[in-house]
């Protein structure tokens, strides 16, 4: 073979050759690339696959709640009944994950409640302008007369809306805001307050129940003599039939409207946490779903 055939060889020889490292390396980055990205998709459906099973577990927190509020007599809510006893404390681990009601582990600042009677509080749809300007002594009659105005054109659809309308600190919003679940204000219910759930506060705010009155209420029924009820409040105040019709008209012992706070945690890594918070109306037929609310931790 000559010196000129030997060269053409060798050149081809040497093409090949670089065509097939270049095909490696080509290779070499597709597999690397499709390793990288098949390794993503499966974090991914890991990470999804544990906020669905966190989702499931916040709701089976809802269902236990609506199971203990199912438990108890309609007819006179109190804080002895099972929703009120069990509401803050449960915790279930199971194989998959774990849900529970209130604040999940871990939570930073003051506990919340698990479940909450909705009717404890001043409904600021419904009470009369008197009764909001005494649990609230920075409202004017000015911004009560707006409050007013405004609620009979457009209910209030959530208490923060209503501290945003009322002005900067008229409301202190770590007492009445919806981050405190266990505030003072709502927009749920028939504006009548449970006595037998209600703090002092706002018992306090429906004319005719004096400061001592209400703390008194709430010591009785927390003590060895029971829950109350409308019975004992009349008995409390010794006020004549009159006086006492004015009071009934926002007070009673039934609760129709909760709040409940559940969370679900998955067992796999990483760990999903999610939240539901979700507004509850009992009814002689059963629980209604009022409002829906959702979102990871």
């Amino acid at each position: 073979m000559s010196g000129r055939a030997r060269r053409a060889q060798n050149g081809r020889s040497g093409q090949a050759m670089v065509m097939a490292l270049l095909a490696i390396a080509f290779l070499t980055v597709v597999i690397g690339s499709a390793t990288v990205m098949l390794r993503a998709h499966s974090r991914m459906i890991r990470h999804e696959h544990n906020s669905l099973v966190s989702h499931y577990m916040a709701r089976s927190g809802l269902e236990t709640a609506m199971m203990l509020l199912g438990r108890d007599d309609p007819s006179s809510v109190t804080l002895a009944d099972a929703w009120s006893v069990a509401g803050d404390i449960l915790e279930q681990e199971l194989q998959t994950g774990t849900f529970g009601l209130g604040s999940p582990p871990g939570t930073e600042g003051e506990p919340e409640p698990g479940i909450v009677d909705e009717e404890r509080k001043l409904n600021v749809n419904v009470v009369s302008p008197a009764m909001l300007g005494a649990l609230m002594p920075g409202l004017d009659e000015e911004t009560l007369g707006r409050i007013v105005s405004r609620r009979d054109e457009r209910p209030f659809a959530t208490v923060r809306e209503f501290v945003e309308f009322a002005g900067p600190g008229v409301v202190p919003a770590e007492e009445m805001g919806e981050v405190r679940p266990d505030g003072l204000l709502t927009v749920h219910g028939r504006g009548r307050i449970n006595v037998n759930t209600a703090p002092a506060a706002v018992l306090e705010s429906v004319e005719g129940i004096s400061r001592e009155d209400a703390q008194l209420m709430v010591e009785r029924r927390a003590g060895a003599e029971g829950a109350g009820g409308l019975e004992v409040l009349r008995d409390l105040l010794e006020v004549d039939g009159e006086a006492w019709a004015r009071i009934e008209e926002w007070v009673g012992e039934r609760s129709s409207y909760f709040t409940v706070r559940s969370w679900g945690a998955s067992a796999s890594r990483p760990v999903a946490y999610e939240k539901l918070q979700v507004v509850l109306r009992r009814t002689d037929e059963g629980l209604a779903v009022i409002d829906w609310r959702e979102g990871g931790l």
